[in-house]
């Protein structure tokens, strides 16, 4: 019986292990899709500014909306932007 228990649990991590990775793995996709928006943006930029440069180029809805939840604010490098990106994810 307990042998059952330890082979469920067991189950159950590795579940939970796949679910952290894919979680990873998504955050640091979104890091590089935005970093690669950014590219194209003239800083200093606004909030606005970038959200209409993501619409432009056809990034996908779930970083338009990712960007929408950034400060009100002028952001005079790529690196301003991410780092509130960070504090975001």
């Amino acid at each position: 019986m307990y042998e059952l228990i330890w082979k469920i649990l067991d189950k159950k991590v590795e579940e939970k292990e796949m679910d952290l990775k894919g979680t990873f793995s998504n955050v640091t996709g979104i890091s590089s899709k935005v970093q690669e928006l950014l590219k194209s943006v003239n800083f200093p930029a606004s909030k606005q500014d970038i959200i209409n440069q993501a619409k432009e180029k056809g990034v996908d809805n779930n970083i338009i909306s990712m960007l929408g939840k950034l400060t009100d604010m002028k952001f005079q490098s790529p690196a301003d932007v991410m780092n509130e990106v960070n504090k975001i994810k």
